[in-house]
Formats: structure tokens, C-alpha cells, sequence
């Protein structure tokens, strides 16, 4: 994971995203450069993908053998459910248990 990456990283807050692209914007316009910056929001491209598909597409850019088994064996079988809790983290609610087929997991 390289430094410039802010998202899902632990310990890492949006303050010190701000505070990297300020200090490097201000600091190529400090030696009277000019400064640009391009920002991709791609925190939902991952919900929406199906894991047929992205095997598909890893198979087809050259993933093959362990490399594919394992994105298979990870993608595989996944469910998910919704708990509710309470202030004092006493379980109130669940919802039914359903296999998911789309959305990368992340963690």
C-alpha cells in the first residue's frame, strides 16, 4: 500500500488526507509552479461488481492458477447479515441470513 493512499487504512483520518494535499499544493505554489489535482471517488466502485464478473475479468488480464483460486476461494460462498444493537451492545435485532454475490469485501 503506498503512503498516498488515505481510504480504508487504519489509523489514517480524512484530517491528514487534507493536510498531505494542502501542504503539497501549497508547497509546488511556494516555487511558483502550477498545481493541479484529480480526485476519483471509486469508494462505491467495488459495491456493485459481481464476483462471476470479476473473475471473469482477472481470468482474462492473466490471473490464472493460485492467484485465481484464491480471489475465487475468497469471493466464494460469502453472507452477510445486519445486527442491530442497543447503546449497551445488547443484540435487539438480526436480519435473516442471504449469500451475496456482488460488493468486493473489504478487511
Amino acid at each position: 500500500m503506498v503512503p498516498e493512499q488515505f481510504g480504508i487504512r487504519k489509523g489514517i483520518t480524512i484530517q491528514q488526507a487534507i493536510f498531505t494535499l494542502t501542504n503539497s499544493i501549497l508547497s509546488v505554489l511556494n516555487k511558483q509552479q502550477q498545481a493541479g489535482e484529480m480526485f476519483c471517488d471509486l469508494s462505491r466502485a467495488f459495491d456493485y461488481i459481481r464476483f462471476n464478473i470479476l473473475i471473469f475479468k482477472l481470468n482474462h488480464y492473466a490471473v490464472h492458477g493460485t492467484n485465481l483460486t484464491c480471489f475465487q476461494s475468497y469471493l466464494a460462498e460469502r453472507k452477510n447479515r445486519v445486527d442491530i444493537a442497543s447503546s449497551n451492545n445488547k443484540l435487539t435485532a438480526s436480519s435473516s441470513t442471504k449469500e451475496i454475490e456482488y460488493g468486493v469485501p473489504l478487511g
